[in-house]
């Protein structure tokens, strides 16, 4: 219970990071097919694929083989493909590929729970304590989307003065 309490406090005290995080691995690492997935669509386009998983995982330095406090790329596919498992309705099992082939936001947080469990097993160490590093590392070393920056970029003087160079041609 201590363990559930500790990392629902650091996804909350992160989640506006990790959601960010989140987005920008899911824009720039679309699944083959993905705009045909009617979960994805549901989901307004925003699951994550294996790629962006992997991606992610590179970029907090959470992926590798040489050293502890990372995951051998098979056991971040296998995560992945935990994390994303459905019930089949014809035989009650849980398979991986039924519904999304990406991970949605709360299967995403469940993966970073199993990445954590893990890391927790290599280095002996607290599961609720190695969450919370996770998610910090995340925070601290992985891309996200920032569109108020894109937004606050666009109204710089320069910009403008090349949207006013090209009116006509914009307006046609």
């Amino acid at each position: 219970v201590i363990y559930l309490e500790a990392a629902a406090e650091a996804v909350l005290f992160k989640f506006d990071v990790l959601r960010k995080v989140f987005r920008h691995y899911c824009k720039t690492h679309r699944a083959v097919g993905a705009a045909h997935d009617a979960a994805v669509a549901i989901m307004g386009g925003a699951g994550l694929s294996l790629q962006g998983w992997q991606n992610l995982l590179d970029d907090a330095r959470l992926l590798g083989i040489a050293t502890t406090r990372q995951l051998h790329p098979k056991e971040a596919e296998n995560i992945f493909k935990l994390a994303n498992m459905t019930m089949d309705p014809t035989t009650g099992n849980y398979v991986f590929g039924l519904g999304a082939s990406e991970l949605e936001t709360h299967e995403f947080v469940e993966a970073l729970f199993r990445v954590s469990l893990i890391i927790s097993e290599q280095v002996r160490q607290d599961p609720a304590q190695v969450f919370g590093d996770v998610i910090h590392t995340i925070s601290a070393r992985c891309k996200r989307e920032d569109a108020t920056a894109f937004r606050a970029a666009c109204r710089a003087l320069s910009i403008q003065e090349v949207l006013a160079k090209h009116k006509d041609s914009l307006d046609a």
